[in-house]
């Protein structure tokens, strides 16, 4: 497992809790990038699944779908306070995986 993958997403995250980031799925993930099948990430060592399933992307994705229509592809980005407090729980998840490395 590779830590710096995991520390990028981490940033990646930060900016967007901090209203300078977007989210564009697997384009911009430090850890979609180091491991395209999801065998050994983190994110599937952790839950057991796949593309992030089981973890709080899924419920901000489908926030954005529901609430802010947004499309496949879109880059998604803090719009409400919903979006907020649930980017703040997919950067923490984030963070708690680090103790993999501990």
């Amino acid at each position: 497992m590779s830590l710096h993958s995991l520390n990028n997403a981490i940033a990646k995250w930060e900016r967007i809790v901090a209203g300078t980031g977007v989210d564009v799925g697997k384009l911009n993930c430090g850890l979609c990038n180091e491991y395209l099948s999801c065998q050994h990430c983190p994110v599937n060592q952790n839950t057991g699944k796949k593309h992030c399933q089981g973890t709080p992307y899924q419920a901000w994705a489908r926030h954005h779908t529901s609430h802010h229509f947004a499309q496949p592809g879109a880059a998604l980005t803090i719009k409400c306070p919903t979006c907020q407090e649930l980017a703040e729980r997919e950067l923490e998840y984030l963070k708690s995986l680090r103790k993999q490395y501990d």
